[in-house]
């Protein structure tokens, strides 16, 4: 690709793309504003540009945010110590743009326009390609460019506070001045141009390192490169040491390991409702059989949990994995391999969730509430004796008993507490249902009490052991 185009030529480019999505490009952070390096790799995937100065970039709502194909902070060919004009003017308004960013994510701690011919140019059109790369979201290239070159360990990022999924505070950097010795730990198609190669030896590569980042729950940052050998702040998931100074989500992102763990995200599982994760462990491509693969919850409810499960003839280990308190678990799988290095896999996140419905079983109509986690439901049932986590599409199958004589009754509701698609309305509930069991496997019930929301039905089957069951479907209003 060549790095310039004539004015004409280039507005022409822009004018031909005119419907295409649209990358929108902070003027302050670039050079050369719609000739820039950022600008012209956007063109080259398709995509038109939009250049603003700072007061248009003020001026811009969520939902304006929200429309643009990515988000563009690029590097204004290595301007600091210090922030500039245009970064304090996104930092001000970083609750406006960032919730809008979720997309591909790569955020770099180097001036790669300073250094376009010595590898920087070819790592931001990587760079641009891959925030691209989800047509359907909004992706966001931000460049540290040299603002924090120099300065103190545990600096903040604070630009970079109103990204989704992130805590604010949690970025840090200390300034690096100048090192060399660079090393990739991920990988993605679109960035697969850029290697250790040409990213080191720049003459300062590295401007800024990360010390602290956003490495847990959903949607965590991977460390796409690390300053090789200095410092020990970060063990890459293929055993090297360093810190890091280039990070990035999105999608068809992985860690270079020889260990995954799946699934990587678990949205909403309920509470006391297991779950397992595979680890899948290989070796030059083979299966690696009989290895100990250690499973460790990093950050979440139940961290500190750990568990050692040994690999089978596929190379898998397992840990099935329960919470008893919502929140996100962040897990980890490794294993040390024949060079006696420990891999680590990607983290993987479980979101445990008490926006569920549950399916209780009890005695007597008088009404109890009934705890789980840190909800408290209202029944219409004396005590709870047994539960269930249900759906609308999975319930269980319950055997029905087969008296001699005399009779059986038991009670049965459905709870739910769900915020998240009932935020005016939270805790919906069904009628109890009183359940009444005859000799000869006969099955009744009747409704009584209140109902919100929850509509509960008895159902029974036989299954093709020949026994008998009911279940204990139900609907649930708006849904």
């Amino acid at each position: 690709m060549q790095k310039f185009l004539t004015p004409l030529i280039a507005l022409a480019v822009l004018q031909a793309s005119s419907s295409a999505q649209t990358a929108l490009v902070l003027d302050g952070t670039v050079t050369g504003g719609a000739l820039s390096t950022e600008a012209m790799a956007c063109i080259t995937n398709g995509v038109a540009v939009e250049v603003v100065n700072d007061a248009g970039w003020l001026a811009k709502t969520q939902a304006d945010f929200a429309g643009y194909r990515a988000l563009i902070l690029g590097d204004p060919t290595c301007v600091g110590p210090g922030a500039s004009p245009s970064i304090i003017a996104a930092t001000s308004n970083n609750m406006v743009w960032g919730p809008t960013v979720d997309g591909n994510t790569i955020i770099v701690g180097t001036d790669p326009v300073f250094h376009n011919s010595q590898g920087g140019l070819q790592f931001n059109n990587d760079s641009v390609a891959f925030v691209l790369a989800d047509a359907t979201k909004t992706g966001a290239l931000l460049s540290l460019s040299c603002y924090y070159d120099g300065v103190a360990p545990n600096t903040p990022i604070p630009l970079l506070d109103g990204l989704p999924f992130v805590t604010p505070g949690v970025f840090t950097v200390t300034g690096v001045n100048c090192y060399n010795n660079v090393h990739i730990t991920a990988n993605h198609p679109a960035l697969a141009g850029s290697t250790d190669a040409t990213l080191s030896n720049w003459s300062c590569s590295v401007h800024e390192a990360f010390e602290t980042w956003q490495s847990t729950g959903i949607n965590p940052f991977l460390v796409l490169a690390i300053a090789r050998d200095l410092g020990s702040v970060y063990t890459a998931p293929d055993g090297t040491v360093g810190t890091p100074f280039i990070l990035a989500r999105g999608a068809g992102l992985v860690v270079d390991s020889d260990i995954t763990l799946d699934p990587a995200v678990t949205l909403c599982r309920p509470v006391n409702s297991p779950i397992k994760l595979t680890a899948t462990v290989l070796e030059n491509g083979a299966p690696l059989v009989g290895t100990n693969v250690t499973f460790t919850v990093v950050a979440g409810p139940n961290a500190g949990l750990m568990v050692v499960d040994a690999t089978d003839m596929n190379g898998q280990a397992s840990l099935t994995l329960s919470s008893a308190v919502a929140g996100i678990d962040t897990i980890i799988a490794q294993f040390v391999d024949s060079a006696l290095l420990t891999q680590t896999s990607n983290s993987a996140a479980v979101e445990w969730c008490e926006a569920e419905c549950y399916l209780v079983i009890g005695r007597g109509g008088t009404g109890s509430h009934w705890m789980v986690g840190n909800t408290m439901f209202s029944t219409q049932l004396t005590s709870v004796r047994s539960s269930w986590v249900v759906t609308m599409a999975d319930y269980p199958s319950i055997a029905i008993p087969n008296l001699s004589s005399s009779f059986l009754t038991f009670s049965s509701q459905i709870l739910m507490h769900n915020p998240h698609d009932f935020p005016q309305n939270p805790d919906q509930w069904s009628q109890r249902m009183r359940v009444t069991v005859l000799p000869g496997q006969v099955v009744s019930g009747d409704l009584f009490g209140t109902l919100n929301g929850i509509h509960i039905n008895l159902a029974t089957s036989t299954g093709m052991n020949g026994n008998h069951y009911m279940s204990f479907p139900f609907q649930i209003e708006g849904l």
